[in-house]
């Protein structure tokens, strides 16, 4: 597991696997809420349900400061 479940937190973006790139919008006890973007970025943050912490950092490699999103500003930590 790249991320500490623990470490998760709202407004943060993280990275899997596939390039697929999540942005924190809601931490509440056990569970998260994010949005989602492909990693080609042509397309709107889409919602996802909410997920347990675990299965979030399991499914993520990396926190990314933006995944080079120009609305965001930065780049891959």
């Amino acid at each position: 597991m790249a991320v500490t479940p623990e470490k998760i937190e709202v407004n943060k973006c993280y990275r899997t696997s596939t390039g697929e790139v999540r942005r924190v919008t809601d931490v509440s006890n056990d569970e998260i809420t994010f949005e989602v973007r492909g990693r080609h970025m042509r397309f709107p943050w889409n919602r996802r349900p909410r997920q347990s912490r675990q299965a979030f950092a399991s499914q993520v490699v990396e926190e990314v400061t933006s995944h080079s999103d120009p609305v965001l500003g930065g780049t891959k930590t």
